[in-house]
């Protein structure tokens, strides 16, 4: 897995692309201090298995997936709009 920095996730997600990777949210989630219990309350409602959900995400075993939830994708370029954790 490649090491990725903040400033690099930045500079790789452009405000019209709808692919984010769970490396990229995590290095994100991760600087901005989040944890799997924070994301899980933050998207209750959203869909189901939050828990398990961002556990997989957090953890690192599918670096180059990408996300498959709007809600996520959404939240995230908005943090990254904003610059703003």
């Amino acid at each position: 897995m490649d090491s990725l920095t903040p400033r690099s996730v930045q500079s790789q997600i452009s405000p019209s692309s709808d692919r984010i990777t769970y490396q990229q949210f995590a290095t994100l989630a991760r600087q901005c201090g989040s944890t799997t219990e924070f994301l899980a309350k933050r998207f209750r409602g959203k869909f189901e298995h939050l828990g398990e959900f961002f556990y997989r995400l957090m953890g690192g075993n599918y670096p180059d997936d990408v996300i498959p939830f709007r809600s996520v994708v959404a939240s995230t370029k908005s943090t990254l709009q904003q610059n703003n954790c």
